[in-house]
């Protein structure tokens, strides 16, 4: 038989370097690598969040300008610095008689006729009250219209910007108006 004290587990001292030993931790700095780029990583993922949601709003904005543009009855033609058409709105090709195709990359005063032109083209550069005018349609007919022009510097560039009104009521009224007083 076997003698008790054989049968039960030595016990060991607490101070027993094999039970008691415990991984020595890294002193503090050695995480400064892993935080900063944690930091870095997270900057990124907030900066980009942050184009994101510029970016949405930025084409909202684009969209809600477009359809304002499209929906104007005024003529709206955007000009380059050499008065180049480099776009413009439903309005302007009705009032043009002409598709966007046709306009656009087109000096904007050949829509005018001869008598308008030179006038058309001295305004770009000066500035100057609404003018009247007269587009030259195809038909060979003249359509009387009001066109100002407006300049706008973005990021050093001078964009212009040619607004033309119809204005044959306008005249017919005034027309109506003289024969009203001659009588």
């Amino acid at each position: 038989m076997a003698h008790a004290s054989s049968l039960t587990r030595p016990v060991r001292d607490p101070s027993d370097q094999q039970l008691c030993r415990r991984p020595r931790l890294q002193p503090i700095q050695n995480l400064q690598p892993f935080l900063s780029s944690c930091a870095t990583l997270l900057d990124a993922v907030c900066t980009v969040r942050k184009q994101r949601i510029m970016e949405g709003a930025l084409l909202e904005s684009e969209t809600r300008h477009r359809m304002v543009v499209e929906a104007a009855a005024d003529g709206i033609l955007s000009l380059d610095p050499a008065g180049i058409i480099r776009s413009c709105n439903q309005a302007a090709e009705q009032l043009l008689a002409r598709t966007r195709t046709e306009i656009v990359g087109q000096p904007f005063w050949q829509f005018f006729t001869p008598e308008s032109q030179n006038i058309a083209r001295t305004a770009l550069h000066t500035p100057s009250p609404p003018l009247l005018l007269d587009i030259a349609q195809r038909n060979q007919q003249k359509l009387p219209v009001e066109a100002s022009i407006t300049q706008v510097k973005v990021n050093g560039n001078i964009l212009y910007t040619l607004l033309i009104k119809d204005i044959r009521e306008r005249k017919w009224l005034e027309a109506q108006m003289l024969l009203t007083d001659r009588m």
